[in-house]
């Protein structure tokens, strides 16, 4: 069984993109949260972020995931530096 999701992305300057949607709060992506948690009590949400963006960014929207009663919260690093290593 594949479990609903939703992805967020994250920059630098804390502008966070959900499901192609731009949001300037992490509070403002709190109500579609709870749509997607009402729906599916065991939806998750995959916050992307590249290795520059500031912890306190990450942290509001993990805030904003456990205000929305979010309890599957996965992380990937998006590295967007074509000459890293691969």
């Amino acid at each position: 069984m594949v479990m609903p999701r939703h992805q967020t992305d994250m920059n630098n300057s804390g502008t966070i993109l959900m499901d192609e949607k731009k949001f300037e709060t992490a509070d403002a992506i709190i109500p579609q949260l709870l749509k997607g948690v009402q729906a599916n009590p065991k939806m998750r949400i995959l916050i992307r972020a590249d290795k520059k963006v500031r912890y306190e960014y990450l942290k509001q929207v993990m805030i904003a995931a456990g205000k929305a009663g979010v309890g599957n919260v996965t992380f990937s690093v998006v590295d967007k530096d074509p000459g890293a290593a691969k």
